[in-house]
């Protein structure tokens, strides 16, 4: 069994030579490749990361938007 962690997999692009190879190694039955949970919620905390930052930024510039135009909540 073929067992694949966080750090292979955060490198890890659909069209790569290394995802053909996964790829061919499972649909010849002759090894099995598998990904444990704990690696899947360390690759998802990780992607997680950049979103939240992204959301702050919007949050920020939404607040500044509000806070700039006229009208109730505004000046």
């Amino acid at each position: 069994m073929i067992i694949l962690d966080t750090s292979l997999l955060r490198s890890f692009a659909l069209d790569s030579v290394s995802t053909d190879l996964l790829r061919t190694i499972r649909t010849s039955g002759v090894d099995r490749v598998a990904v444990p949970w704990v690696v899947l919620e360390e690759l998802t905390a990780e992607r997680a990361v950049p979103y939240r930052e992204q959301c702050e930024k919007v949050r920020a510039a939404l607040q500044s938007l509000h806070n700039a135009a006229p009208g109730p909540g505004g000046p």
